[in-house]
């Protein structure tokens, strides 16, 4: 029984159906082919209300989704970003490589020529008018012996230093104006002469000091000008202190004669530089006159600073040398 009233419902509702579907259904006439999809779809409003329900509901799952899903948003959103900017610093950095840029620094050089021209002449004229007469030749020896003792072998070596004073009677005028009957010329200056005269020059500039010893012993210096008896009426009458000389002393043809016998002349070194050595030495230069033009020379060379306090004698470190007058 059962199974009958299931069976009159099945049919009851197939029934329905074909009703249904009988009524939908309407003939409709299509003038060519490409007409029937329009025709189709345009006589079947079903079918395009449901084609507009699922592009709806497919719009509506979208928009469901991103609204469900935030951060999926941003994250598409971050990367859209980072690649429109990766276009635009290409595009940015094509443009920049394509651009070229040339500088151009000139320099200039400025050469500049010095010329320097110097031109330097000297002329020294100098007119000695001389006649030698006589020539007498003085030696002094001294003698210094070195031995050196060694296990194997003695060896002596002797040195020997000469001191000469040479002797010249000559006659000689290099000074203007020209010097009186009464003077002489040396180094260009006219000196007194007198009775008797000893001039002293020296190799280079300084302070030297003559100083002669009469036979009576009494010493003619700067410290002792006379004329006095302690200088037997001789006259210290020039002094250098600077330069080569010359100083002079002697005795006037207007006083006495000089003591008869032997005088002696040394040198005194004041000041000079650099000092007396072995690297600077200084030659030493006595000039004898007598009244009667006879002129004598007396030379000796210092490697060492000596003196004798101003004293002089045969025996004095500093002696250049020694004559007898007259």
């Amino acid at each position: 029984m059962v199974n009958r009233a299931h069976t009159q419902t099945n049919r009851s509702n197939l029934g329905r159906v074909l009703s249904i579907g009988r009524s939908r259904t309407r003939h409709v006439t299509v003038r060519s082919f490409s007409e029937m999809p329009k025709v189709l779809i345009g006589n079947q409003p079903d079918q395009q209300e449901s084609a507009e329900k699922r592009r709806r509901k497919n719009n509506n799952k979208m928009a469901g989704c991103c609204c469900a899903c935030p951060p999926v948003c941003i994250f598409f959103s971050i990367v859209g970003f980072i690649l429109l900017g990766g276009i635009i610093a290409a595009s940015v950095i094509a443009l920049v490589s394509q651009s070229t840029k040339t500088t151009t620094t000139t320099i200039s050089t400025k050469t500049t020529t010095l010329s320097k021209s110097t031109t330097s002449t000297t002329t020294t004229t100098t007119t000695v008018s001389t006649t030698s007469t006589m020539t007498t030749t003085t030696t002094v020896s001294t003698t210094t012996t070195t031995t050196t003792t060694t296990a194997a072998s003695i060896s002596s070596t002797q040195t020997t230093n000469t001191t000469t004073a040479v002797t010249t009677i000559i006659t000689a005028n290099s000074c203007s104006p020209s010097c009186n009957s009464q003077q002489t010329c040396i180094q260009s200056i006219c000196l007194n002469v007198g009775h008797l005269a000893c001039v002293l020059v020296w190799s280079r500039s300084g302070d030297g000091d003559i100083v002669v010893t009469t036979p009576n012993g009494k010493t003619i210096n700067y410290q002792n000008i006379g004329p006095s008896s302690s200088t037997d009426q001789g006259i210290l009458d020039r002094d250098d202190t600077s330069s080569t000389g010359p100083e002079n002393i002697y005795w006037p043809s207007s006083g006495s004669l000089p003591p008869t016998g032997t005088y002696y002349m040394c040198f005194e070194s004041y000041s000079f530089s650099p000092t007396i050595s072995s690297s600077d030495p200084l030659t030493v230069t006595y000039h004898i006159v007598h009244a009667s033009g006879a002129f004598f020379n007396y030379t000796r060379t210092f490697t060492s600073v000596l003196s004798d306090s101003y004293n002089c004698g045969a025996t004095s470190s500093t002696l250049i040398g020694s004559f007898t007058y007259p």
